[in-house]
């Protein structure tokens, strides 16, 4: 998909694209619910951060105990909240930021209906042969739901 997607750009040249792979993701809920969840964080700006007004967060492996956010989409000056600085948070004993555990430990497996429709672009050569292998080595599972709504047929 990524080379796909790569190419779908023609005018302004190709999209940049990162391929991940399933141990990139990182369940952020202990991280949320350690951090976000305490009453009256307040940023360096000693102003209550409005957590359900943020729009923008940015979090940098080079300093882990900060966090960049901005209540708009397009702003490029962030507030900070400092973890290690933050008297309500330190107060409870919570100085470092909680690591993200690993979301998933193996690749998710396709429902067996999509991996059906991919085996047969494959063998009707709608796909390209030197990508047959990746599709068809991808995990299937038959107690997979297909969480995306039936298109329609006009589409």
């Amino acid at each position: 998909w990524a080379t796909v997607i790569r190419n779908s750009r023609i005018n302004a040249g190709p999209y940049t694209t990162i391929v991940l792979s399933h141990i990139d993701f990182l369940d952020w809920t202990e991280v949320c619910n350690s951090v976000f969840n305490k009453p009256k964080i307040k940023d360096t700006n000693d102003c209550q951060v409005k957590f359900k007004a943020i729009r923008s967060i940015i979090l940098g492996q080079d300093n882990p105990n900060k966090i960049k956010f901005s209540y708009t989409f397009e702003s490029l000056n962030y507030n900070i909240i400092d973890l290690e600085a933050n008297k309500r948070l330190r107060s409870s004993g919570l100085t470092l930021l909680a690591s993200p555990k690993q979301l998933y430990t193996n690749k998710l497996p396709l429902n067996p209906e999509k991996y059906k429709d991919l085996s047969n672009l494959c063998t009707k050569n709608v796909i390209p042969k030197c990508y047959h292998q990746e599709y068809l080595n991808l995990p299937n599972k038959s107690a997979i739901r297909d969480n995306l709504p039936e298109t329609d047929e006009d589409e």
